[in-house]
């Protein structure tokens, strides 16, 4: 199921980590990311990021050509400090879930 969650993952948007530093009006963890804010989207039953805490994260701008905002679907949570090398791991995890993607994808 994990296998099936980072391959839709890859699929459909824009993974990235980012740091949760403020939160919206309705009360959702956001995030800034190359100058598009993201709110958390939250999944029953699923964790969900707060404020302070890094995350890898499928990032998905809101439709609208100048729209910039969009919606963070929570992977993973980084725990502690993350290295580069956990990114690397990360990658590899992907990379091992969804054969064949583009090398590009995974830098």
């Amino acid at each position: 199921q994990e296998t099936n969650r980072l391959r839709q993952a890859v699929e459909s948007g824009d993974v990235a980590v980012v740091t949760f530093t403020g939160t919206n009006g309705s009360g959702f963890a956001t995030t800034v990311h190359k100058g598009t804010t993201f709110a958390a989207v939250y999944e029953n039953g699923k964790p969900y990021p707060v404020r302070g805490e890094r995350w890898i994260c499928r990032l998905v701008n809101k439709k609208g050509m100048a729209s910039t905002t969009g919606d963070a679907y929570p992977i993973k949570k980084l725990e502690g400090t993350s290295t580069l090398e956990d990114v690397r791991r990360f990658a590899l995890e992907i990379a091992q879930a969804y054969e064949g993607i583009p090398q590009t994808l995974l830098q």
